[in-house]
């Protein structure tokens, strides 16, 4: 599954491709065009996100990156979370419904 998100704050544009099996994130890469706060945390995301199933990666938020240790100031939090948008909108689109989130809904 492939899904592009654009940060319209900071012109952040990225492409998430999960590779899915038995609801499982078997892999994960992205491409685009990111600061470099983007593309350490979708970096740091492939941490946490590899050999999961997807119905957990649906309720993670911002708290969730912050968590595993990945840290922002709060100017920055939409660039922490884009591969996470992303990959909840990659998954709903895999699960072919008409879901789709924003960074509202992620972000404290």
């Amino acid at each position: 599954i492939k899904q592009h998100e654009w940060n319209s704050i900071c012109g952040d544009d990225i492409n998430v491709f999960l590779k899915i099996k038995n609801n499982k994130i078997l892999d994960y890469s992205f491409t685009g065009n990111t600061s470099m706060v983007t593309t350490a945390a979708a970096s740091f995301f492939a941490e946490i996100i590899i050999d999961q199933n997807i119905n957990d990666i649906l309720d993670r938020n911002y708290q969730t990156i912050q968590d595993a240790g990945f840290t922002v100031s709060p100017r920055r939090k939409r660039a922490a979370v884009i591969a996470l948008v992303a990959s909840i909108n990659a998954i709903y689109q895999y699960q072919k419904t008409d879901k789709k989130i924003t960074f509202e809904d992620i972000l404290d």
